[in-house]
């Protein structure tokens, strides 16, 4: 099969490696317009510009729709993986406003007197009398805030203090149903709050005249120096505040974070924005004692080795119809399980009595040796390397029974090794031998060594991960996959949660890190 390079990562061969210049897919594969074959007739370039153009419309469309259930499902998870978010903010602002409410407060002293109102009357024509009137009093409580605006009462009051400042707040309340009024002063200075309403007392009453008339106040006590704050801080109140505040924050941007970031949930989510099909789902597994989980293990889940067996009938359906034997298993980024899916693949089919070899193809990590119980001492670059008539045997696994081609440890100028004719050749000579050829190799995202890869192959075997990826990276995905015209298989669906599967277990299973200088693949 033909392998189309294009014009995108052309250059970043050419920076590794200027010697790749002489390989003879890099002058049949450079094109001008990326995904674009020299071959196309122009009805399907323009058939490919239209199916581009079609998909960026609904992917774009995707992004903008929301699926309440898929939004609270997504932020129930984030909750359960970071509730630490919302506990931390909490405890941040609650003792914020703990220290704020500290650091801000003032203590008001409050000097208070209660007085009876009395209204003058003259009953008899020729003298005056005062009797008990709560309407008046009623009256004067609710002129009070009109009656201390005025500047009548303020200037008397001015005058009667010597001073042309009033440090403090004056109040009036009435007790409901009674002639009884209760005056007060609040100061942050307790001397000044008695000494205000000393004064008020003596002027209050003559400017209240104006509104009553003649009325009389008898008091109850007399006004006194307050000996301790009336406004005491309430500290608790004040953690809880900040506390229950904090944690709305954290939720919230926790349902930022959902919103935003839109991840496949589901399998049938690719339907509305891609063609391609589901070749199988594998459920999640929630036991951490399956961290390599292999069909191979004999206390392995009968759900898990049925969803493998189903998986593996299904790409030899789709192989089976194009006559192709060689696969690549890859994903958009790592912790996705595409090894796990390539070598349970590669155990499947050898139980099928099938000559499967599985090969190693990220040669920026080469780990998978320690997977399958091989010796690491044979992969890709050794095949490139080695003279001619040199070809070694290939290293069969006892317990699975497949052959295994794959180095043990990460190596220089991945693209030279990939774009060999060596390489071409003996794939070529592999297919005569073998009845599946089953390769791993590195996720989409950061290299172009998957692709590269799939140009040497029959199809591709695409693994998507539950609430892992965005639909656009799938779709960019996608997009790289098709500039090498090789066939997509169908797609894996793993790591669905087990509400959603068939079967009633779960399990769940971690990666280690990328080595080398390379770092991490796929970051979220």
């Amino acid at each position: 099969m033909p392998l189309t390079i294009s014009s995108r990562f052309f250059g970043k061969i050419m920076c590794e490696s200027k010697a790749s210049c002489s390989m003879q897919c890099i002058h049949l594969g450079l094109v001008a317009e990326v995904g674009i074959g020299i071959t196309d007739t122009v009805e399907e370039r323009a058939g490919k510009r239209n199916w581009r153009q079609n998909m960026s419309e609904k992917i774009e469309r995707s992004e903008h729709e929301i699926d309440l259930l898929f939004l609270i499902e997504s932020l129930v998870k984030l909750l359960w993986r970071h509730w630490w978010c919302p506990v931390v903010l909490a405890l941040v602002f609650g003792a914020f406003n703990y220290g704020y409410t500290y650091k801000t407060y003032v203590p008001m002293y409050c000097s208070e007197v209660s007085a009876t109102v009395m209204v003058a009357t003259n009953p008899r024509g020729d003298s005056y009398g005062f009797y008990y009137d709560s309407s008046a009093a009623n009256q004067l409580a609710n002129t009070f805030p009109y009656i201390l605006s005025s500047p009548i009462l303020l200037d008397e009051l001015k005058a009667e203090l010597g001073s042309e400042v009033i440090q403090g707040n004056l109040a009036v309340s009435l007790v409901e149903g009674s002639n009884m009024l209760t005056m007060s002063v609040t100061s942050p200075d307790p001397v000044e709050a008695e000494r205000i309403l000393q004064a008020l007392l003596q002027v209050y009453p003559n400017v209240a005249r104006v509104v009553i008339g003649d009325i009389e106040f008898h008091l109850i006590d007399t006004p006194a120096v307050p000996n301790e704050p009336c406004n005491f801080p309430n500290y608790p109140k004040a953690v809880a505040l900040g506390a229950v505040l904090g944690a709305v924050v954290g939720v919230a941007v926790l349902f930022l974070v959902a919103l935003l970031h839109k991840r496949i949930h589901s399998p049938d989510e690719l339907k509305p924005v891609s063609n391609i099909v589901c070749l199988g789902k594998i459920s999640a597994l929630r036991k951490r004692k399956w961290r390599h989980p292999s069909i191979l293990e004999e206390e392995m889940s009968l759900g898990f080795v049925d969803e493998i067996d189903s998986l593996t009938l299904s790409v030899r359906r789709e192989l089976d119809e194009i006559q192709g034997k060689v696969v690549v298993v890859t994903s958009t980024v790592a912790t996705e399980g595409k090894s796990m899916v390539a070598e349970n693949l590669a155990y499947a089919l050898a139980k099928q009595g099938k000559r499967v070899t599985l090969i190693d193809g990220d040669l920026r990590k080469q780990d998978m040796w320690t997977k399958v119980g091989g010796s690491g001492k044979y992969g890709l670059m050794d095949v490139v390397l080695e003279q001619e008539g040199q070809q070694r045997t290939l290293e069969v696994c006892e317990k699975s029974g497949i052959s295994f081609v794959g180095g043990n440890a990460p190596v220089p100028a991945v693209a030279e090794i990939l774009n060999s004719g060596k390489l071409s050749e003996w794939l070529e000579t592999l297919r005569g031998t073998m009845d599946y050829i089953i390769i791993d190799s590195p996720p989409m995202q950061l290299f172009e060594d998957a692709a590269v890869l799939s140009g040497y192959a029959d199809g591709v075997l695409y693994v998507v991960r539950h609430d892992w990826i965005r639909r656009n990276q799938i779709m960019e995905t996608l997009d790289q996959l098709a500039e090498v015209h090789t066939k997509i298989l169908g797609f894996v669906y793993n790591g669905q949660p087990h509400s959603h599967s068939r079967y009633g277990y779960g399990y769940g299973y971690g990666y280690g890190k990328y080595g080398y200088s390379y770092g991490r693949y796929g970051n979220r």
